[in-house]
């Protein structure tokens, strides 16, 4: 008898390639999204394993810090995506069914970190800080020829003799001033002698008007050369000391009137933070110097009627509004959305930012968010610094340094990049205010001796 072989049941038919291959992109895409998303957890639950979180929170200080860090990161981002491949395959998670079902509970939580506020409201533009004017470009280029990293600049060498921070003297200590650009008299000469080229370009500067700041974020930031500044203020104020203790008052004034009037100038046009603090340690230092010229040597009317209307022009309140939001509009424009990986350093011009940044950046980083709760605490900052409450700026941004601190889930980036958009502005604050006290009074004073 010939028996019949069992019957077997056919194989259905392969799905085709061009889907299979669908599939398993959308499994790889789910897969690269479920590391994302851990990863950011882990950082977050864990701020030590991030070096800049953990600087922020101010956990106690581990020498590697960046190097934990970087090891984890990495360890999560190569290691997670071929383990949860292995494991769909081994589990058969890789159907249709489960696909979908994943994306279902991952692309709500995509869309909320990608989720923006609707608009900004703060949208401060960079030219209502520093509008531009006729002759801007020209006299910009000027400044720009002792900017930072140009030519002129690089070769530049100070005069080695002079280093007041260094020497730690001031001309507000009169005593131990005295002696100090007595003791030096010889250096001061040598040294404003080889300042001769750099003092010609200071006086090219002064006979602009104004000097206009064209800084703009999608560009190198235009900073000018802060050694150049300082030797020549330096050598500047001991020059103008001794002609006024050999009783040539009027020609102090002549040496210390074009310092104060560029450092006026910078400061009145500045567009980044950088600038602002050049323009106020220059008009501060050349306030101090005048004051000692007049303490010590008399001055002819002209030369008073000169510094009278060289100190001319009060801003006060509004000169602190713009002070504080000068740092706030330029970041703002600096950190576009989608944009932010590369350009944070701003001083080496703009950088081409890598794909995967810009791939990831909506889920990392919410431009309106991110720039509201700033904008919203710089108005208050604003107001507080009009009104000299130097105090309450600290506090306030303690208080905001405290609360984006910790990174957070969502905004991760934004969050972190608060933190350090925060300078010590009531430090900035105090120097605006003694500044403008210290030419209110030499004003004062000069007037009253008229």
């Amino acid at each position: 008898m010939i028996s019949t072989p069992p019957s077997v049941a056919p194989t259905p038919p392969s799905a085709p390639l061009a889907l299979r291959a669908l599939r398993f992109l959308a499994l790889l895409s789910l897969v690269l999204s479920l590391t994302f998303l851990v990863t950011l957890a882990v950082l977050v639950l864990f701020p030590r394993l991030n070096p800049t979180a953990g600087a922020l929170v101010a956990t106690a200080p581990h020498p590697d810090y960046s190097a934990v860090g970087d090891r984890i990161t990495v360890a999560l981002i190569v290691l997670l995506p071929p383990v949860l491949l292995f494991a769909a395959h081994r589990f058969r998670l890789g159907s249709w069914r489960c696909v979908a079902g994943g994306w279902l509970a991952v692309a709500p939580v995509l869309a909320y970190l990608a989720t923006d506020e609707p608009e900004l409201r703060h949208p401060l533009p960079v030219e209502l800080i520093a509008p531009s004017f006729p002759d801007a470009a020209r006299s910009r280029d000027v400044l720009q020829r002792y900017g930072k990293g140009r030519p002129a600049a690089r070769a530049f060498v100070p005069p080695p003799a002079i280093d007041l921070a260094r020497h730690a003297v001031s001309v507000t200590d009169s005593v131990k001033w005295h002696a100090y650009v007595t003791g030096h008299r010889a250096e001061f000469a040598a040294g404003w002698a080889a300042l001769a080229p750099q003092r010609a370009w200071w006086a090219e500067l002064n006979a602009f008007e104004r000097l206009a700041d064209l800084s703009r974020p999608a560009d190198r930031l235009e900073v000018p050369d802060y050694p150049v500044f300082r030797s020549i203020t330096h050598h500047a104020l001991g020059v103008a000391s001794l002609q006024a203790l050999d009783g040539h008052g009027d020609d102090a004034v002549a040496t210390l009137l074009p310092v104060l009037q560029v450092g006026r100038k910078l400061l009145a046009h500045s567009r980044t933070s950088l600038r602002t603090m050049l323009g106020l340690v220059v008009e501060r230092m050349s306030l101090e110097g005048l004051g000692y010229v007049l303490d010590h040597a008399s001055i002819s009317p002209a030369a008073r009627a000169r510094l009278i209307a060289a100190l001319q022009g009060h801003e006060g309140e509004a000169g602190a509004r713009r002070l504080i939001a000068t740092e706030y509009t330029y970041v703002l424009h600096l950190l576009q959305p989608f944009d932010f990986a590369g350009r944070f350093d701003s001083t080496a011009g703009p950088h081409p930012t890598p794909w995967p940044a810009r791939l990831f950046a909506p889920l990392l980083y919410n431009h309106h968010a991110t720039f509201n709760r700033y904008g919203d605490f710089i108005a208050e900052i604003q107001e507080l610094a009009a009104h000299r409450d130097v105090a309450q700026i600290s506090a306030r941004s303690a208080v905001l340094l405290a609360a984006t601190s910790r990174p957070r889930f969502k905004n991760y980036s934004g969050t972190q990049m608060t933190s350090m958009m925060i300078p010590n502005y009531a430090k900035v604050t105090a120097a605006y205010w003694q500044t403008e006290d210290a030419r209110a009074a030499l004003l004062i004073r000069l007037t009253r001796a008229d």
